[in-house]
């Protein structure tokens, strides 16, 4: 077509000059180490590939350091779409196995860093060279590319290379684009693939075999940012249905090239969870004890205020609009763009202004964090090219009040997206920012005097080496069922600044010693560290912990609460008076109620939709080596029993076995296919703790087998598998 102003010889061609400028710069200013349970979530996954070649990241260095995992089948996997992560486990195999580069636990917060925790300017920090590498490799070089292309595109409208040196420079160094370039994130490779995809949609209007590879090029992009980027789903929908309405028929080398990776990441999704859906399409595997999200797709829900939230996530303290100004600029061109009826790139405008408008809107309705703590909204980045795209044509700048305007707006872009490039996942607020009488930051708030004045349980207790005390805490009630959530809300002071970040547990200790409920967090749902709090600030902090399905009951618990750092020790806890007090501060006693039921500790665990489980009780909680504990187990049959299944009740400890008591059901009759649907059976099952059995707390975990057709898989309420047992409870073997 005659429109297509394809690169020519009116302009020097610099691309390749833009391609090594920016990726010099990003790699000049890339963090040294991990500092979100984002990245943390992705790097346990590669870790977990490449040195213990499995998906599951329970047993990696990383895996317990993140709250952004899934729960299934028995194993802890990351909530992140596996691709990514499986391209840089291919990296990091080269970085450990040919360099001996390994990935390292170490955070640092680049607000107390001297240097900002950037690499190459803390050599003093020892830093993790691997992480250095990954994020170069992979968001990096992107991002160097996406803004090459973005210089090149700038000749569809015929803009002068000064201005399009002026427009590239201003996206890669004054929006998003420039602090999530320096960290591990999805968003930026996203954002990249997704200006290409719309880069093809322009010389797919030619004719012939060029506009076919164009096409396929668009649909493989396209998917591409789908599978990296769940987020940018309006896309894989609307650039399609475009490409559908102009091409009809014609269009299928766009579809053909989509199927590409949408087949591998099914394929990666397999062998991951054993089916084809995405990490965060596992609703139920944010539902476990301690998940700091809630059981539903992508582990979100919609704001409390969802007008408030969508305007301090445009203009407000978050502002997408507000942290980069110059995007108001951007969309300007869009609209003027749209207004020009016969503009021969209206189509795509329309789509990219559509899809935009679809993404806003998803994460306005239907999210309450706005992606969690770091610059701007992430989750956004991948639009800023796209809409950056648009802002090139020539009679945008061609008075000299719209020059100003820009310029303006650009100054403004580039000083905030500098402060969030020294750190890109910390708190940082936007130079042009409106708020609402209640608008506030997504953190807790300090309290005011008069709410600390409140507070319903005073305590004075310090922790060792850590400049914050607990000043007090609230319970939502003095009694908890089985499988039911309380609510721990502790009041904290910060006394001093605070170089490291800690984490903290609620834990819930009954009356034999040992675990009824635990909950292991970051202070905020990890988006208040403590090496953010202000000295003098006192701050509520709220933690709901999941009682477990089959705790011991009627029982009574202590809740502990304590601090330790994510690859230490716990920390020393201390009295006003100075006395110690252990490694934990014991708040106040619960009282566990049963459930409603005949049965005691009523229950339902579901084996394979064969039988249940419905309720157990044992004569101690509290045995010596060598003594036998009895377990008494009550079964339902669910169905007509497909076999005649036995049951195996094991004590374990870090893994091990140390009774075990396997066998058909202690019942009458003891072949489970006679039990009839509906029927509940009651066996005592005994349990001879090994003479030699080392003192501590033990695992009692049952299972339903058979010995040609292995374990009965345990089935959640919605109908995925939880694993091959059920850990029934905890008991102390030794004194109490």
């Amino acid at each position: 077509m005659s429109n297509i102003k394809l690169l020519s010889s009116r302009r020097r061609d610099l691309t390749m000059g833009v391609a090594i400028f920016f990726l010099l710069l990003y790699a000049l200013f890339t963090q040294s180490h991990i500092n979100s349970w984002n990245e943390i979530s992705r790097l346990a996954s590669m870790e977990a590939l490449v040195q213990h070649g499995t998906w599951a990241i329970d047993n990696t260095a990383l895996g317990n350091l993140t709250g952004d995992r899934i729960f299934w089948n028995g194993r802890f996997y990351s909530d992140k779409p596996p691709l990514l992560s499986w391209v840089g486990a291919g990296v990091y195999a080269v970085l450990h196995q040919g360099f001996g580069l390994s990935l390292s636990s170490q955070e640092c917060n680049p607000i107390t860093s001297p240097c900002h925790c950037i690499a190459l300017m803390c050599p003093q920090s020892s830093p993790d060279w691997a992480y250095y590498l990954l994020t170069v490799i992979l968001v990096g070089i992107p991002s160097a590319l996406m803004l090459a292309l973005f210089y090149r595109s700038t000749d569809f409208f015929g803009l002068s290379n000064p201005l399009a040196l002026l427009l590239t420079g201003v996206l890669g160094m004054g929006t998003a684009v420039l602090p999530y370039s320096l960290v591990l994130n999805n968003h930026v490779p996203a954002a990249a693939c997704l200006l290409v995809a719309l880069y093809a949609l322009v010389p797919s209007k030619a004719d012939g075999a060029l506009s076919q590879r164009w096409l396929f090029v668009g649909g493989f992009a396209t998917t591409l940012a789908f599978v990296v980027d769940p987020g940018a789903s309006p896309f894989f929908v609307f650039f399609p249905g475009y490409v559908l309405w102009r091409y009809r028929l014609r269009a299928w080398p766009f579809l053909l090239g989509g199927l590409v990776p949408l087949a591998v990441t099914a394929a990666l999704d397999w062998w991951m969870l054993g089916d084809p859906l995405l990490p965060t399409m596992h609703a139920s595997g944010f539902d476990y004890p301690g998940s700091p999200f809630v059981g539903n797709i992508a582990g979100t829900h919609s704001a409390a205020n969802v007008l408030e939230y969508g305007f301090r996530m445009l203009v407000g303290d978050h502002g997408f609009f507000a942290f980069s100004p110059v995007l108001l600029w951007a969309l300007y061109a869009l609209a003027m763009l749209l207004r020009e009826r016969g503009h021969w790139l209206r189509g795509e405008a329309a789509t990219v202004g559509l899809a935009c408008l679809a993404m806003i809107l998803y994460l306005i309705l239907l999210t309450y964090d706005f992606g969690g703590a770091g610059y701007s909204v992430r989750n956004l980045v991948v639009i800023v090219p796209l809409l950056f795209f648009f802002a090139a044509q020539p009679s945008l700048y061609r008075t000299c009040q719209r020059r100003l305007v820009f310029a303006a707006l650009s100054a403004l872009s580039i000083f905030s997206a500098w402060q969030g490039a020294l750190a890109p996942w910390g708190p940082v607020l936007p130079p042009l920012r409106l708020e609402t009488a209640a608008a506030a930051l997504e953190w807790p708030a300090p309290l005011t005097t008069q709410q600390i004045g409140a507070i319903p349980h005073r305590l004075d207790v310090t922790f060792e080496n850590h400049p914050a005390r607990l000043v007090g805490y609230a319970l939502d009630a003095d009694t908890a069922r089985p499988g039911e959530p309380m609510t721990v809300t502790l009041y904290w002071e910060a006394l001093a600044p605070m170089s490291d970040s800690h984490a903290l547990f609620v834990h819930l200790i009954n009356s034999a010693g040992a675990f009824t409920a635990q909950r292991d967090v970051f202070p905020g749902l990890g988006n208040l560290p403590t090496s953010y709090w202000q000295p003098g600030d006192v701050y509520a902090d709220a933690y709901r912990v999941d009682i477990g399905e089959t705790a011991y009951t009627p029982d009574e618990a202590l809740v502990w609460v304590g601090l330790y750092r994510k690859d230490g020790p716990r920390l020393a806890a201390r009295g006003a008076d100075g006395r110690s007090l252990g490694d934990a501060a014991s708040l106040a006693s619960v009282k566990l109620v049963p459930r409603p039921g005949d049965l005691p500790n009523s229950a339902r665990i579901n084996f394979g939709n064969q039988v249940a489980l419905v309720g157990y009780d044992l004569n101690t909680r509290v045995i010596q080596p060598g003594e036998t504990l009895s377990v008494t187990l009550y079964w339902q049959a669910l169905a007509s029993v497909e076999r005649d299944y036995s049951v195996f009740l094991h004590l374990t400890r870090a893994g091990k076995i140390a009774a075990a008591n396997d066998g058909l059901p202690y019942t009458s009759p003891k072949r489970m296919r006679r039990w009839l649907p509906g029927q509940v059976f009651q066996e005592v099952r005994p349990l001879t703790v090994a003479a030699d059995a080392p003192v501590g707390l033990y695992n009692i975990e049952v299972g339903v087998f058979d010995e040609s057709q292995g374990r009965l898989s345990v089935v959640a309420t919605d109908g995925h598998y939880l694993g091959e047992q059920h850990v029934l409870l905890q008991v102390r073997v030794g004194d109490k």
